[in-house]
């Protein structure tokens, strides 16, 4: 994926870990119709990922900073709505999907809202340490510099290689 697709750039940071460190297929606000107070209204789903070899969608919201407990609501509500399984299932053909929340950081009350509805929610800190894990993995393999399919993956690549080298960070 190319990052500059994504309209936010930390979607585009969660869609690149879905594909590289989950083997999932992305797209970035995808667009659908929700009906509000009587009206069809745009939305969309802000990470829509698919892993071929299990054929399992999911739906991720992508919230860059930590909600309030209504906000989180409001925005479950719309991933785990009949209108999103709707465009799945005649977009896609599937009748199922999982849900993902992505969050800065994880309260107490946030993870067992979360569990309770069973969304897999997920911090922004433990999807740059993945990304981490994989890349320092790949560059021991590879003894050195790897080939990077995206703008979020090579920045944290040079952000290693010059830790490595000393810099204070």
């Amino acid at each position: 994926m190319s990052t500059s697709v994504a309209v936010s750039p930390y979607e585009s940071v969660v869609a690149d870990y879905l594909e590289v460190v989950r083997g999932y297929l992305c797209r970035t606000d995808v667009e659908f119709l929700m009906l509000k107070r009587g009206r069809w209204v745009r939305s969309d789903i802000d990470v829509l990922a698919y892993k071929p070899k299990e054929g399992r969608f999911v739906v991720c919201e992508v919230i860059s900073y930590t909600p309030e407990r209504d906000e989180i609501e409001s925005k479950t509500d719309v991933i785990s709505s009949s209108d999103v399984r709707h465009f799945i299932k005649e977009n896609y053909g599937a009748d199922d999907y999982d849900m993902m929340l992505v969050v800065w950081s994880i309260p107490e009350w946030l993870r067992v809202y979360a569990e309770d509805k069973g969304i897999e929610l997920l911090s922004f800190r433990d999807i740059i340490q993945s990304l981490i894990e994989y890349l320092k993995k790949k560059r021991e393999e590879k003894r050195g510099w790897v080939g990077v399919s995206n703008v979020t993956m090579l920045v944290l690549q040079m952000v290693i290689h010059f830790k490595e080298q000393g810099m204070p960070i």
